[in-house]
């Protein structure tokens, strides 16, 4: 399993196969399905294993502010994991995601934090995948960056530096005077970890006027008080063909990439960290 991730890590999803993981251990390939039957079986496998890396401790019961925390955990633990295993944002934010027990004790753990809150059943299953979506998205970028630059040899800094003389000639133009001000004020880079944090916290703060808002009154059993009413299900598919479990998806590709009919934008492929997998210790965004 740890050959299979470290090919994953450096090389990207792509490059996994029975055949690159034998070779890799010095043994014959048709010797590997003795113990895996196939790439879709090894790859859920190699997922519960990096979801158990580092699975965090439970937030304290009753303590004054645990919910906060508790998700702020689950939250930057997926963070770096995507910076750790970049690829398992691709196998993870698509509509069948794994569902090994590691990634549901995941789930289970963020629906807990909000436990005993006056939240029913399935608003506490939408703030976890809430508060994974908004991850994932953030995430969307650092992967990319990283596939960039595997992709085309050129660094974000590098980047910056070809594209910054013909910025700034369009900055002093005067048409963007809000962009102008930021420029001078920051520069052409925005920390992607200081963006996430910035995101996370706004997030959690309007989840805040939600539970004090059921803390005031009786707890609620039936559909969630904030969902829409529609005549028919949204978007024309029946609501039960949408996954009831697991993260959220932020992405239509399958692991194996996006299908003939992924047709939406913001299908992306496979990515790998520099380095042999080690996070990217200065993320930034042009």
């Amino acid at each position: 399993m740890r050959t299979a991730i470290r090919v994953a890590d450096t090389e990207g999803l792509d490059a996994l196969s029975m055949r690159r993981v034998a070779a890799e251990l010095g043994a014959g390939t048709m010797s590997l399905y003795r113990y895996v039957p196939g790439k879709d079986t090894l790859i859920e496998l190699m997922v519960e294993a990096v979801f158990a890396e580092s699975a965090p401790p439970d937030a304290a019961p009753g303590d004054p502010g645990g919910w906060r925390a508790g998700l702020e955990l689950a939250a930057r633990r997926e963070w770096a994991m995507y910076s750790r295993h970049p690829w398992v944002l691709r196998v993870i934010a698509t509509p069948q995601p794994p569902l090994g027990p590691n990634v549901l004790a995941d789930v289970e753990r963020s629906m807990r934090a909000v436990d005993g809150l006056g939240l029913d059943p399935m608003t506490m299953h939408w703030v976890a995948i809430m508060v994974s979506a908004q991850v994932q998205g953030s995430a969307l970028l650092l992967v990319n960056e990283v596939e960039t630059e595997r992709r085309t040899g050129v660094t974000t800094r590098q980047w910056r530096a070809l594209k910054a003389p013909m910025l700034q000639e369009i900055l002093e133009s005067g048409r963007f005077p809000m962009l102008s001000r930021l420029h001078e004020e920051r520069g052409d880079a925005i920390d992607l970890d200081e963006w996430f944090e910035f995101g996370l916290r706004r997030l959690l703060d309007g989840l805040t006027v939600l539970i004090e808002s059921r803390r005031t009154g009786p707890p609620h059993d039936g559909p969630p008080l904030d969902r829409p009413v529609h005549d028919e299900p949204p978007h024309d598919r029946p609501p039960h063909d949408r996954p009831a479990y697991g993260v959220a998806p932020t992405g239509t590709e399958s692991r194996g990439g996006p299908g003939p009919a992924d047709t939406r934008p913001g299908a992306s492929g496979d990515v790998t960290p520099r380095g042999g997998g080690a996070p990217p210790q200065a993320r930034s965004l042009a």
